[in-house]
């Protein structure tokens, strides 16, 4: 439950920024509320909501909830970078991550606007 509130809010992240990072990843979970959880074959809504934003780092609210249950609550931060930030010589990777990520997002939301995956 916790790693799609992550992927979710990651999604969340990188279309808003327009993909300006190759990298978002977890940082901290703080005030997690478990409510029931689901079984195999149900399906988890992940809302997430932006609660500050920095140049490194997203805090973000996000909640999962099935069939109008809300099933965990949580507030995580996430790092965003590029790995030229890290490595200069890895660098030479983020446009090729940045483009693999817009394919992906194209696969999972198909009416994205064109300005996301194209641009």
């Amino acid at each position: 439950m916790i790693e799609a509130m992550t992927q979710a809010s990651a999604w969340l992240i990188r279309v808003t920024e327009n993909f300006a990072h190759s990298m978002v990843v977890l940082k901290e979970t703080k005030n997690v509320k478990f409510g029931q959880f689901l079984q195999p074959g149900q399906t988890l809504v992940v809302t997430s909501k932006i609660v500050s934003d920095s140049e490194n780092e997203t805090v973000v609210k996000v909640q999962g909830s099935m069939e109008g249950q809300d099933r965990v609550r949580a507030r995580l931060t996430l790092a965003k970078y590029n790995l030229k930030d890290v490595s200069e010589s890895q660098g030479r990777f983020d446009p090729k991550l940045i483009k693999v990520l817009k394919s992906e997002l194209a696969l999972l939301w198909r009416d994205a606007p064109a300005v996301f995956i194209d641009g």
